[in-house]
């Protein structure tokens, strides 16, 4: 085969996860002379089998897993700046969040036959039948959206909103305001935030006190993996290897969900009937949407 007119180069994270939105998003009918080059990171996933089912395209369009030679990563380890290689990554990483949560967007509206919903928001593995299961990572959701962008919702169109140990991944500067603005657009007068996060203030007063029934329950449980002393496991609790980004406890959540424009706001207690059983530790808390 000759040389191509085009070469499209599309270095890829985590493939398996969007890689198939990204080849898509290059692919072009009309086009029918270049190859497409996949320029893999380091992690293990399943990208080359995602890239099978596009060998035998319609088009004339040839398609390569070029996976770049390990002689050029080291080469790119020795020439790029830790600070720069790790800038790359997330660079690549929050493009493939984008490719995912647009594809969210556009099957949003299937959702939104009838009106309100309820939304069961950073759902995880855990989904609740009659509600709208959404989370940005997990395949198995109803829809995978990034609730750091606007949210495909209309105004007042959601009854109730619930949250499980999600809300202590977004930041305080930018995301968590953003978080609530949209939450407060959503809901329908009455509605209510239901949300759960990591209790601070239980790591906080067990420290210092190897006799505190908190560390007996980590412990058994296995919560913070690779953790021994008890500062090690209150920075798993503050960051969860870089994944939590605000620690909440209910003084400083209660406020916050005030400052939002919430009217109530009250904790609650764990609920094992409408709560994962494994977060019975956690700060429960309901606030409600000013009915005009």
């Amino acid at each position: 085969m000759g040389l191509f007119l085009v070469s499209v180069e599309v270095s890829v994270l985590n493939g398996d996860r969007c890689l198939r939105e990204a080849a898509e998003g290059v692919i072009d009918p009309s086009l029918r002379d270049f190859e497409f080059v996949i320029i893999e990171d380091d992690l293990t996933d399943d990208a080359d089998s995602r890239l099978d089912c596009y060998q035998d395209h319609d088009a004339p369009t040839a398609i390569k897993d070029s996976v770049m030679s390990q002689l050029l990563k080291n080469l790119l380890k020795e020439r790029m700046p830790y600070g720069l290689r790790e800038a790359s990554r997330e660079l690549l990483h929050e493009w493939n969040l984008f490719c995912v949560h647009r594809r969210g967007v556009k099957e949003a509206p299937r959702f939104l036959q009838v009106l309100p919903v309820k939304l069961n928001l950073g759902c995880g593995p855990v989904r609740k039948d009659g509600w709208v299961n959404v989370d940005l990572f997990d395949r198995g959701a109803d829809l995978r959206l990034d609730l750091r962008a606007p949210w495909p919702f209309p105004d007042n169109s959601v009854s109730r909103i619930y949250s499980s140990h999600a809300f202590e991944h977004f930041d305080i500067a930018q995301e968590v305001p953003h978080f609530l603005r949209e939450a407060l657009r959503v809901l329908e007068p009455g509605g209510m935030f239901d949300v759960l996060v990591p209790d601070t203030v239980r790591p906080l007063k067990a420290y210092g006190d190897p006799s505190a029934a908190y560390w007996a329950i980590v412990l058994a449980r296995g919560w913070h993996p690779g953790c021994h002393t008890q500062l090690e496991h209150i920075n798993y609790h503050f960051r969860q290897n870089g994944e939590h980004k605000y620690a909440w406890d209910a003084e400083t959540l209660a406020r916050v969900l005030k400052n939002a424009g919430f009217a109530a706001v009250a904790q609650r207690d764990f609920d094992p009937t409408m709560d994962p059983p494994e977060r019975f530790l956690s700060l429960c808390m309901v606030a409600t949407k000013e009915i005009q």
